[in-house]
């Protein structure tokens, strides 16, 4: 019998969903399903706007527990939790407009020290480059809206990525600069963070009486980047149960195995 947890947490792109695409409706069913039994965190870089259109709005309208769902975007910068009805902002540690134009100003300055100028031009109808989300500021090299195909193939080995990071590191040492997705650099405060998402988010299932205790091994964290330089490793700081996944359907399939050990475990519970 495969081991229950008693909470899940997820990344969003490449884990629950393609990137920046939609939740399709064997995983949307699933995670409305696990929502009855489990409390869930989902922890990604995306906006809460991103978070609303990508995933949000493609859960199941009836017999989803979203009392049960702790939103975590900009990378665990902000919370979101559903209560009396409606999605509320529980935290958010945004940056100062001072903060927000001296990361901004930096982003441009790689543009042009990274000779991005050309990508850029032909990427104008792909989106927003640069994104001030708030309490993150994200950089996208061929624009938010750009086709997944053309992301996979712009920086495969993060070698670009890499040598993006390591110029704003020492320009930026009060921030967490950590590289995102496909195409992405994302910017919070220090300590913001995937594993700050993680660790809150326990605190919280004590504190929303969701659980009366839970250990780190109780808490089962599912992403597709828990490699080394993968924007998911940091979580693995936390000492939960990581598990990498390569995509959204081996995501499911780990999911399964979950649900009907718990509904087995429910079965023997009631004979016994």
């Amino acid at each position: 019998m495969e081991k229950i947890p008693k909470a899940l947490a997820f990344d969003l792109d490449g884990t629950l969903a393609p990137s920046k695409s939609h939740l399709e409706t064997d995983m949307a069913t699933m995670i409305s399903a696990l929502l009855n039994f489990f409390p869930i965190a989902v922890v990604s870089g995306a906006s809460k706007e991103q978070f609303q259109l990508q995933f949000l709005k493609y859960l199941p309208q009836e017999n989803t527990n979203l009392s049960n769902l702790y939103v975590f975007p900009q990378n665990g910068a902000s919370l979101e939790v559903y209560k009396e009805g409606k999605w509320i902002v529980q935290y958010e540690e945004n940056f100062s407009e001072n903060e927000a134009n001296k990361i901004i100003s930096i982003l441009k300055q790689v543009e042009i020290d990274f000779n991005l100028k050309e990508t850029w031009i032909n990427s104008l109808r792909y989106g927003h480059k640069i994104e001030n989300r708030g309490a993150q500021v994200t950089f996208s090299a061929l624009g938010q809206k750009a086709p997944l195909e053309l992301k996979e193939k712009w920086d495969r080995n993060q070698e670009i990525r890499k040598k993006i990071k390591a110029f704003i590191d020492p320009l930026l040492p009060e921030c967490e600069v950590r590289i995102g997705g496909t195409t992405s650099i994302d910017i919070t405060k220090k300590g913001q963070n995937k594993a700050f998402a993680i660790n809150k988010f326990m605190e919280l299932l004590v504190i929303d009486k969701k659980v009366e205790k839970i250990e780190k091994n109780q808490l089962f964290f599912y992403g597709d980047a828990l490699y080394p330089g993968g924007n998911d490793e940091i979580v693995k700081e936390t000492g939960v149960v990581c598990e990498m996944v390569s995509n959204p359907q081996d995501t499911i399939n780990h999911l399964r195995a979950i649900l009907q050990s718990y509904e087995e475990d429910k079965r023997y519970s009631t004979v016994g």
